[in-house]
């Protein structure tokens, strides 16, 4: 029987489109006007493309002429820049995020958070729309380096058989690091992946509420 539930954030609960783009221009702008600096903003385009990787690898990815001081501080930049307009603005929470959150809560699961994220960036999302967790843990925390790990973490910490635990996410990372940890994995059709990323999960769903089904007649 499940009894935890781990959700990617970006593109699986929540989509930063909105004010992704926005935040990654004023961000370089400030950058080249402080450092003496004339890289690109990338546009959404660009930054999709790598959503769901490790921060570094997506800022390393789209800055390739910056040196390693160089993507530390723009990489600060940027979050803060994108958890500031997520605080004021919003971006975009999927449809049923909170009905599954609501009905997950009150029938006793566990619910985790996933993500090759931030800190600062999982918590604007989850503060801004008042989305409620267990304690999550990024990349950087004890030792942690990749999203099969975050996910092994929270089996270890909570006592938690990873027959009971099933992983949501859009992209091919999220299959990835369920398979890693030994879980379930559930694909979203939607997002920002493509469907050939989460064509091996165990399920497949078109909308997140489609989770209290799986719940349901799987797992009941």
């Amino acid at each position: 029987m499940v009894k935890a539930v781990s959700f990617d954030l970006d593109g699986t609960l929540y989509s930063s489109e909105p004010v992704i783009e926005d935040a990654y221009r004023d961000s370089v702008i400030y950058f080249n006007k402080n450092y003496n600096k004339q890289i690109v903003p990338p546009t959404f385009k660009d930054i999709e493309k790598l959503i769901g990787q490790p921060v570094y690898f997506i800022y390393k990815s789209l800055f390739p002429t910056l040196n390693e001081d160089e993507i530390r501080i723009i990489g600060s930049i940027i979050i803060e820049n994108l958890s500031d307009k997520i605080l004021k603005y919003g971006g975009l929470l999927f449809d049923g995020v909170k009905e599954v959150f609501d009905y997950l809560k009150n029938n006793n699961y566990m619910i985790f958070i996933a993500s090759n994220g931030r800190r600062e960036y999982i918590q604007s999302v989850l503060t801004k729309f008042k989305l409620e967790c267990m304690p999550f843990v990024t990349i950087g925390d004890y030792g942690i380096t990749k999203k099969s790990e975050i996910i092994l973490y929270y089996i270890r910490r909570y006592n938690i058989d990873p027959e009971n635990m099933i992983m949501v996410g859009d992209r091919a990372s999220d299959i990835e690091a369920a398979r890693e940890a030994g879980v379930k994995f559930v694909g979203c059709n939607f997002g920002h992946g493509h469907f050939e990323e989460i064509k091996d999960a165990n399920y497949i769903i078109d909308d997140i509420r489609d989770i209290k089904r799986i719940l349901e007649s799987v797992y009941a």
